[in-house]
């Protein structure tokens, strides 16, 4: 769905250039990462949920960042005027280290 309202957005753009077609390809391939990252790997040979957390956590900084300049070329950063402070406070919390797990309850020995 999110993918769909991005680019209905740009359906009144009455001209389009190379890299804006190249701009959202890359912002649909970064949503399309982040429903891939949900997902565990463990189809992998060196699975951890570490590293699923730092791939979701990285992908979504890049995803923030991209949906900033998609609002920031189109003329709508302060649209609504909270918009920047929601992406930012959710950029903080990808960058914040994870909590110690142990500390939150979960099996040390992971049974």
């Amino acid at each position: 769905m999110a993918n769909w309202w991005g680019f209905f957005r740009w359906s009144d753009n009455p001209e389009w250039s190379f890299p804006q077609f190249l701009f959202l390809i890359f912002w649909s391939t970064m949503h399309y990462l982040l429903a891939v990252s949900i997902y565990p790997y463990e189809f992998l040979d060196q699975y951890s949920e570490e590293m699923q957390e730092k791939f979701l956590l990285r992908a979504m900084l890049v995803m923030i960042v991209a949906d900033l300049a998609e609002n920031s070329v189109r003329g709508e950063l302060l649209d609504p005027w909270y918009y920047p402070v929601f992406m930012g406070s959710l950029g903080a919390l990808c960058l914040a280290p994870p909590r110690d797990r142990t500390r939150l309850g979960a099996d040390p020995g992971g049974r």
